[in-house]
């Protein structure tokens, strides 16, 4: 009898044990916690024993503080003081942030919740998981300083980083899978933030069950394409009829050069959908050119052959790295470009693109004066003194400093995002389950509507059958002789719940 208890004593010790040890040996090749290096880039999941997002100034601390981790797992001072000292280094690196959090987490030895952030933390679009990072951890940390999910639950979050390539989101999907199949407190997917990657996941994480929640993917193609996709952001038939209202009714504009790459997902539905609602009134006249995204010579090429045919405004659907082109080859003059929400990435605009940045309008879904504009001041949510007292700590930067004190569009819809994957979490947690299922969590998704609807910063956020937000708020943006972004004082859609 006292053999037995000594050796029940020592599972329940290794099993106790087991929560750090799984967070420390994210390196060995079996675990689908692990990083390969793809062409130059990290690709894979981490949780902190890989630094993905090397780049920044505090790049190489990260780096030993990774090392620390898989090498010293009894003893993690040494990983917390190099996180500790990067952030200091590098205040808004939600990376280094995450890490430390999730080492709390562990160490708590509360019950806790993990997700997995998706997106690209490496290559031509790392700004974007920049900013989806500082969301998804606002989030996190005011769920876990908050005690805001059932049974002292906290939270845990994955970075799962596909880089540059949308080729590699299949080998991170099948990572993910693994997870789910080794760790019970897996619950969802946070992302991906561009379409072409949703889609690319989609399948592999739909047959095993597994919840995926977007914050910014908006092609057409998305709705119903899974009962296991959900999103905060809009589809593009929605900003398309706005966009194109705004062209006709307040820009004037009657014949139109309309760009697009028909090879992808959000360009080409988002491009489909301004044409429809814009043709359709007053006979327009749209003059389309393809170009490929990534490929400066196209879109130059474009730009030459539309500006022969008297067109009153360009409409790019596309994306800010490949509409800086277009700024650039622009005479000059006034012709104003028009585009959807992924021009909202101020981080994707080239040097020689801000001459012509005053040209541009575009839709987006959110916007952080949007509070204010609305003049609903006194109830804006605790998000804005969240972020910058975590990106801002020590008030180095001014008010007004995009990435330290003001969130962008991608922060924004990351953090409604983590908030609506968490809240139907609890939701989950609520029926009495100690470790909600990904199942369990998918079924939750749906029922956040009606008096579950969610303020989001954003806006309302009310899932509907397929997926889809119901009656989301979208925005005109519009950018000043100073380079600084303004909002119309109109928006379409329901802001507040």
């Amino acid at each position: 009898m006292i053999l037995l208890i000594l050796l029940l004593v020592i599972v329940l010790v290794a099993g106790g044990a087991f929560g750090v040890s799984y967070f420390l040996t994210g390196n060995k090749a079996s675990s689908p916690i692990s990083v390969t290096m793809i062409k130059g880039e990290p690709i894979g999941i981490s949780d902190g024993t890989i630094a993905l997002d090397t780049t920044l100034e505090d790049g190489s601390l990260k780096t030993q503080a990774a090392q620390q981790l898989k090498q010293n797992p009894n003893n993690i001072n040494a990983a917390i003081s190099l996180l500790n000292e990067a952030t200091n280094k590098n205040s808004n690196d939600a990376e280094a942030l995450i890490y430390k959090e999730d080492i709390h987490v562990i160490q708590s030895g509360s019950p806790y919740v993990t997700l997995v952030v998706a997106t690209m933390i490496s290559g031509d679009q790392v700004r974007v998981g920049r900013d989806d990072l500082q969301g998804a951890y606002v989030a996190q940390k005011e769920f876990n300083d908050g005690a805001k999910l059932r049974n002292g639950t906290l939270v845990r979050l994955l970075i799962a980083n596909t880089g540059s390539q949308t080729d590699t989101v299949p080998t991170v999907a099948h990572q993910i899978v693994q997870l789910q199949q080794s760790d019970p407190t897996f619950a969802g997917v946070m992302g991906w933030p561009y379409s072409g990657r949703t889609q690319a996941a989609i399948q592999i994480l739909s047959q095993n069950h597994i919840p995926i929640l977007s914050q910014t993917a908006s092609s057409d193609d998305l709705t119903n394409a899974s009962p296991y996709f959900f999103r905060v952001a809009p589809p593009n038939k929605q900003q398309g009829i706005q966009g194109a209202k705004y062209a006709e009714q307040t820009l004037h504009a009657k014949t139109i050069g309309l760009f697009y790459d028909p090879q992808d997902s959000y360009s080409q539905s988002l491009a489909q959908d301004f044409r429809q609602q814009y043709e359709g009134v007053d006979k327009n006249k749209v003059y389309t050119e393809q170009y490929t995204i990534g490929k400066a010579g196209t879109i130059a090429s474009a730009v030459h052959d539309v500006l022969n045919k008297n067109i009153d405004l360009i409409y790019f659907s596309g994306y800010a790295t490949d509409v800086s082109t277009v700024l650039s080859n622009l005479p000059p003059g006034n012709l104003p470009v028009m585009g959807g929400d992924a021009l909202y990435e101020l981080g994707g605009y080239q040097s020689s693109a801000l001459g012509n940045f005053s040209r541009l309008r575009f839709t987006s879904f959110s916007y952080p004066d949007e509070w204010d504009v609305l003049k609903y001041s006194a109830q804006k949510p605790a998000f804005f003194n969240e972020y910058s007292a975590a990106f801002n700590p020590d008030e180095q930067h001014p008010g007004g400093s995009y990435g330290f004190t003001r969130a962008d569009n991608d922060v924004i819809l990351s953090y409604d995002a983590t908030v609506t994957l968490l809240t139907a979490y609890d939701i989950a947690l609520n029926t009495g389950k100690q470790n909600p299922t990904p199942e369990e969590v998918r079924q939750a998704l749906l029922k956040i509507n009606g008096d579950n609807t969610i303020q989001g910063v954003s806006g309302q956020i009310s899932i509907g059958a397929n997926g889809d937000p119901i009656n989301k708020a979208i925005l005109i943006l519009y950018v000043d002789q100073m380079g600084r972004i303004h909002m119309e004082p109109t928006y379409l859609g329901r802001f507040l719940k």
